[in-house]
């Protein structure tokens, strides 16, 4: 069968995708990979050996005046996804969200291709809930997603992340090793906050791993230095990130669902800073719903102020620190390529 993986933007949208295609091309299918030319895809799908295309397109929402530029974008876009089509001739269309799916969606609507779709958040983004209404099947991580959709196949399918998690292993440990990861892209208030408490933190000589992202890394990589905090490693990305959650043992992170999902597999324990401008606040809403099943902590932005002390609470009472770790590993449901292909196909 022929396939057109499509979705990204940034890595939650991405690496479900990526996991599928790479699945597929282990049971000998053709498939082509449709993204966005500024998206974390750009930079990963080049090496990987799938054939791709890239294309000039932004999302609509929320973006004020630039709105009517990207709308302008849109049909040169749905003309070039439509040559691509005509040349490759989908079977089947698998979307994970971004606004790469629009002109995607549209094409195969109107060749009347079947869609399914994959909703990783809580609260399914806008273009996932419009391609629901006409998919074959739709996957959501969290249970509490399954509200948004309007279709007669909804699968509690959980998140999918990358093959590479399921290979490591993640000894439980007693001690504090902090991890500061912002996602793909870093996260300026989480960044803020930890440099501003790095003079308690080296008092107390705790190691720290801290993605910066790239925007904020040359900066941070100084306050460091300027503190002569020799006990932490800085990076603005890393793209092996079983490896950082094998090493930590508490995570301060953002609240995406492939975040989410790692920690959970990993069984660490965790402080969740949710994104406050996420579309429909749903990274606060993801957080929630693994605070429901597990003693994680949520600030939000506002209460970055609190980071310290939360990260000093864990470092004197290190029973909490393990029973968190204990009780977070599979507290939600952690997908895989394999099970989500085998449904769209319907084997067993």
């Amino acid at each position: 069968m022929r396939w057109i993986v499509t979705g990204g933007g940034t890595g939650g949208h991405f690496f479900p995708a990526f996991e599928v295609m790479k699945f597929l091309r282990e049971r000998g299918e053709d498939v082509l990979y449709l993204g966005v030319k500024r998206g974390i895809e750009a930079s990963i799908i080049p090496k990987s050996g799938i054939p791709y295309r890239l294309f000039d397109f932004e999302g609509v929402r929320g973006r004020g005046v630039r709105s009517i530029f990207a709308l302008l974008k849109l049909i040169p876009s749905v003309i070039e996804v439509a040559k691509v089509f005509a040349h490759f001739k989908p079977d089947l269309v698998f979307m994970t969200g971004g606004y790469v799916s629009v002109p995607v969606f549209i094409v195969a609507f109107i060749k009347d291709i079947p869609i399914f779709i994959h909703e990783q958040n809580s609260i399914p983004g806008s273009s996932n809930i419009l391609t629901s209404k006409f998919a074959k099947g739709v996957f959501v991580t969290f249970e509490e997603s399954l509200k948004h959709f309007k279709n007669d196949r909804l699968f509690v399918s959980g998140n999918v992340i990358r093959e590479e998690f399921f290979k490591e292993t993640y000894p439980l440990r007693s001690y504090i090793r902090l991890l500061v990861i912002g996602g793909s892209l870093g996260a300026r208030s989480i960044n803020k906050a930890v440099v501003g408490m790095l003079p308690l933190l080296k008092r107390l000589n705790i190691e720290i791993l801290h993605q910066t992202g790239r925007l904020d890394y040359d900066g941070i990589v100084e306050s460091y230095k300027d503190l002569g905090y020799s006990n932490a490693k800085v990076f603005p990305f890393y793209d092996r990130p079983w490896e950082l959650l094998k090493e930590a043992t508490l995570i301060v992170s953002r609240a995406g669902s492939s975040a989410i999902s790692e920690i959970v597999l990993a069984g660490r324990c965790a402080i969740i800073v949710p994104y406050p401008y996420a579309a429909g606040n749903h990274q606060l809403v993801n957080a929630k719903i693994l605070q429901r099943l597990a003693p994680i902590r949520i600030l939000e932005d506002h209460e970055l102020g609190m980071l310290f002390r939360e990260i000093f609470l864990y470092y004197i009472n290190r029973r909490r620190l393990v029973k968190c770790c204990s009780k977070i590993k599979r507290a939600i449901i952690i997908g895989k390529a394999r099970d989500i292909v085998i449904k769209m196909l319907g084997e067993k």
